[in-house]
């Protein structure tokens, strides 16, 4: 997300020694002290329930040890999600801008409003919509360190310019839901077909067998002629066809789940930043990249 910076400024070596912002706890330049406080207090109250807790030290020594640890350990914290903000760069527009405000009072230091500016810069980067919710915001500052020295009603003119310092960029981006839906139905059924098959079967049968020859006396009397009749029963193989069932095989029906990959396409809008300049109007366009 960018930050846009309305305009151009120069930072002393005055102050760029307060600028350097030297943590509370590392001493180490460019801290946040709202987001190391809030981080040092949550954590200290979760340190001291877990001290509470230490076998052999007791409820009151063991609760002041875990707050010592657990703020040291939020403060470390708060500090991180701080350098994320920015702070030092809120830092070198409002010091040099802060008294052309209307709501800063005459000969007011800038470290007074410093802490709301800050918190500022962190309530834009925390907020998904463009508009300021003072509401939330009051919330949340009363729950700070600094509410103590600045109320929130004398704090808000500073928190609304930092905050609205930066635009919001959206962009459309494609989101893939997916649900399962009937894709239809497989039914697996058995259905009778009929085919004709011919086999060839080997089968075997009789027949009589006339052989003729001259007899060995021939001439001789042979007494008178009769009929005279010889039956030679014969027989053969009958092919008798009959079916057998039997099975020839077996099907398995079962599911699997496969992968597959589906493109889907669609336009997107996106919003980028326009800088329109009249006059000797110069401006310091920078990106910079957040963690």
């Amino acid at each position: 997300m960018e930050r846009k910076t309305t305009e151009t400024t120069t930072t002393t070596n005055e102050n760029a020694g307060r600028d350097s912002n030297p943590d509370p706890i590392t001493k180490a330049p460019g801290s946040h002290p709202v987001a190391t406080g809030v981080g040092a207090a949550a954590a200290g109250a979760a340190g001291a329930a877990i001290g509470s807790v230490v076998p052999g030290i007791g409820t009151a020594i063991g609760g002041a040890v875990g707050a010592v640890i657990g703020a040291v350990g939020g403060g470390l914290a708060g500090k991180a999600v701080g350098e994320v903000i920015d702070p030092t760069g809120t830092d070198d527009y409002w010091r040099n801008n802060y008294k052309t405000r209307d709501y800063v009072e005459s000969g007011t230091d800038y470290d007074r409003y410093r802490p709301a500016y800050q918190y500022g810069a962190s309530f834009a980067d925390r907020c998904e919509t463009p508009e300021f919710d003072e509401k939330r915001a009051r919330t949340e500052w009363e729950t700070t360190p600094a509410a103590k020295n600045l109320s929130f009603d004398r704090a808000k003119g500073a928190i609304r310019d930092e905050f609205n310092r930066k635009i919001n960029l959206r962009e459309e981006q494609l989101r893939v839901n997916k649900e399962r839906v009937s894709a239809g139905e497989v039914g697996v059924h058995k259905e009778v077909t009929t085919e004709r098959k011919t086999i060839d079967a080997p089968v075997e049968r009789e027949e009589v067998v006339i052989t003729r020859h001259a007899t060995a006396q021939p001439g001789r009397d042979a007494g008178p002629i009769r009929n005279e009749e010889i039956r030679v029963p014969v027989s053969e193989e009958r092919v008798n066809v009959s079916k057998d069932t039997v099975v020839t095989g077996e099907v398995d029906v079962s599911k699997r789940k496969v992968t597959e990959t589906r493109t889907v396409s669609d336009d997107l809008k996106k919003e980028d930043v326009r800088v329109d300049k009249t006059g000797n109007a110069r401006v310091e366009d920078r990106t910079k990249n957040k963690a």
